[in-house]
């Protein structure tokens, strides 16, 4: 959680694309929410606003938002290929896999994407939640401060036009890296990635993203 101190008690929360495996493995039970929810009251004495974006809180937004007076939410995507593609070299070694476990790995990165933004789409119908895909907030940052409710005197702290520090690499400004990823993906790649994204075609529809 990002904190910061502003005039009024908030929640904003993103329900980010980056749901992997790992975070999705992790259990919370009411023991784990109630002694959290206590924290978070506690902290809240000194703190006026708090920007979540970890994405397997996607998945106890209610919970989370109950502690809070007034929330925010936006909903975020990212085109499949590239997703796929960045997991596939951020988490795996893939200099030393066979072209089966490969193909395994990627349809199960697959898989996750569908499974995530489902889960995002009903939660965008469900809520009336605005979406901001990767794609739209690097070719208009701005955006992000349009769909967000944010109390007064946040907007003026944002710059738009920082170097920031993504993964390991130097700083840069907000930069669509769609393209370098999905080059680093072979044509096997591509069909095998496929093979899940085929049938869900009115999905990737919902967010405006087309099969390779």
């Amino acid at each position: 959680m990002m904190r910061a101190r502003v005039k009024t008690n908030s929640l904003y929360i993103f329900a980010a694309s980056h749901i992997v495996n790992q975070g999705m493995k992790i259990q919370w039970y009411p023991g784990h929410m109630f002694k959290a929810g206590k924290e978070i009251k506690n902290t809240m004495s000194e703190v006026d606003v708090v920007i979540e974006k970890s994405p397997p809180n996607m998945m106890r937004i209610a919970d989370l938002s109950s502690q809070f007076d007034r929330v925010s939410f936006l909903a975020n995507n990212r085109d499949p290929y590239a997703n796929c593609s960045s997991r596939l070299f951020r988490y795996h070694d893939v200099e030393n896999v066979t072209l089966s476990s490969r193909q395994e790995i990627l349809i199960d990165l697959a898989r996750v994407w569908v499974e995530r933004s489902r889960r995002i789409r009903e939660f965008v119908e469900g809520g009336g939640v605005p979406v901001l895909t990767y794609e739209r907030f690097c070719e208009s940052p701005s955006l992000l401060l349009d769909m967000l409710s944010l109390p007064e005197g946040v907007a003026e702290t944002i710059s738009l036009n920082a170097h920031v520090k993504v993964k390991d690499y130097e700083l840069q400004p907000i930069i669509n890296q769609n393209q370098r990823q999905i080059s680093n993906l072979t044509a096997d790649d591509v069909d095998c990635l496929n093979s899940v994204l085929c049938p869900e075609r009115d999905l990737l529809d919902y967010f405006d993203y087309k099969l390779l």
